[in-house]
């Protein structure tokens, strides 16, 4: 990823290609993905001999692939036994963790005529996920293919080659957000976070101007809430904000992608009683930052609003107190009823300076914001909340072809009743745990404009895992990186 500065991890080379499987001299590993009906016509030319041909093909509902040795060549033949994207994602894993036990570096994939390639897509997918390792080891590291080449067997057409390289962008967006994710809050400060975004900014010319307000001017500006967040660390909150102008002719926004970037929560003076994992708390953030990414290099042609809201919740002689009394940028007065309770925080002073200083028509806020979240849907989907119904039904339809899954959750009268203090506007947590999610989402509604249609995803679930769940790793998986990247190249 060439951040030199950083500890990111290096992309791997991945290449598209019509090509006619032929005999050639290359020592490079092959793979043949291959219709079930040419499993055979496959085996025959690799040395396979005709009882294991006969084996295999007798045996393909319980065998996906098969490993051929011939003239010292290895290839593997992947049997494609039916073209259900699940099917074809498994695939992919499986493939993927076969070429890793051999240490393999470099493989051409065969994709069979058969295979279209809006199918062959979700194995390419799910095997570039898969390809994935953070550690900060100085010895006994994992191995890693270094080169995927896909040899399309059918002629590649103007339609594909964009949507593949749709794919590896998103893929490779999505690398670069679970690098970020498990960078820990040792190196990963408000600091480190802003560098990594402006170096990301600086590969465009689309970005006209990049805006940072730091420590005290948070407060003299009117943000005195998220300031609060984040006055108890010894490094400075601040919000990154900043416009891609991929439409000059155009003076609207489209969309504002809110990041909650809490680089680490020990909970406030409300301290936590267990927050190893309290370095993924920057989550939103990052995967913003991976959006941007993906943005730039595909050069989508539509004016978005970025914003990150960056601190670190931590505990100090100026950390801020339960029952403290803040004034939001919005004028709404907030007691503070817990200050583990921060996402919302630096979350809604944002959302109200951006819509008054880029006026967008829809926000998406990405938040690591409720654990309950979880409890209700685990770790496999999103939780939405919106004023917008077809906005979150346009998301949840745009994460599924990513395979992204997300549900919409409630915000009813009665949790923005449980919201208001005796003593203030508002409160950032409710008296109990009950409808813990739908009252911080009923919260932030307080601060959307009339008329801007909102999507707060919250995902701690599925943003960070305790197992694998293939093509996702244990920890950081870079959850909606590829769903709001698919939502934005299909805006209408």
């Amino acid at each position: 990823m060439e951040y030199t500065e950083f500890v990111l991890s290096d992309e791997f080379a991945v290449n598209f290609s019509s090509e006619i499987l032929e005999d050639t001299s290359s020592d490079t590993t092959r793979v043949i993905l291959a219709g079930e009906e040419r499993v055979r016509s496959y085996l025959a030319p690799y040395g396979a001999e005709s009882e294991e041909i006969n084996f295999v093909c007798n045996h393909l509902e319980h065998i996906s692939f098969f490993w051929s040795y011939h003239g010292g060549k290895k290839t593997l033949i992947a049997a494609c036994k039916d073209q259900k994207d699940l099917y074809l994602r498994n695939l992919g894993v499986q493939v993927v963790d076969q070429l890793l036990m051999l240490k393999t570096k470099q493989v051409d994939i065969f994709v069979d005529k058969d295979i279209i390639v809006e199918k062959a897509k979700h194995f390419i997918q799910s095997a570039l996920l898969w390809n994935y390792k953070f550690e900060m080891k100085t010895r006994g590291k994992t191995h890693l293919l270094s080169e995927f080449n896909f040899k399309f067997e059918r002629p590649l057409t103007n339609e594909d080659l964009p949507e593949l390289d749709f794919y590896k962008t998103a893929v490779f967006s999505t690398l670069m957000v679970r690098d970020m994710i498990n960078t820990r809050a040792n190196v990963a400060t408000p600091e480190y976070m802003e560098k990594i975004i402006r170096h990301i900014s600086s590969s465009t010319d689309k970005i006209p101007s990049f805006n940072v307000i730091q420590g005290k001017e948070l407060e003299e500006q009117g943000l005195e809430i998220f300031y609060s967040v984040g006055k108890g660390a010894a490094i400075d909150p601040r919000l990154v904000h900043f416009v891609y102008k991929g439409n000059p002719d155009s003076e609207d926004i489209e969309y504002a992608i809110v990041g909650k970037g809490i680089t680490f929560d020990a909970g406030g003076l409300n301290i936590k009683l267990k927050p190893e994992d309290m370095y993924c708390d920057k989550t939103g953030a990052c995967t913003t930052a991976g959006i941007l990414k993906g943005v730039i290099e595909l050069e989508l042609k539509i004016n978005i609003c970025f914003a990150f809201a960056i601190a670190e919740n931590s505990v100090d002689a100026n950390s801020y107190r339960p029952s403290d009394i803040y004034k939001s940028y919005k004028g709404l007065t907030v007691e503070i009823a817990n200050t583990d309770s921060e996402g919302r925080l630096v979350l809604i002073d944002t959302f109200s300076y951006i819509q008054e200083q880029y006026n967008p028509k829809r926000i998406i806020d990405l938040a690591t914001l409720t654990g309950t979240t979880m409890i209700a849907l685990g770790d496999k989907a999103n939780g939405l909340f919106t004023n917008d119904e077809e906005f979150a039904k346009a998301y949840i339809t745009r994460g599924k072809e990513m395979h992204e899954n997300s549900w919409i959750l409630p915000i009813f009268e009665e949790h923005k009743q449980d919201m208001i203090s005796d003593v203030s506007d508002l409160m950032n947590r409710g008296p109990d745990t009950k409808g813990h999610s739908s009252r911080a989402a009923a919260f932030m509604l307080n601060f959307i404009n009339e008329g801007t249609s909102w999507l707060h995803v919250d995902y701690y679930g599925p943003a960070h895992l305790k197992s694998a769940n293939p093509p996702h790793p244990k920890y950081a998986t870079g959850f909606n990186t590829q769903t709001v990247l698919n939502l934005l190249r299909k805006h209408e």
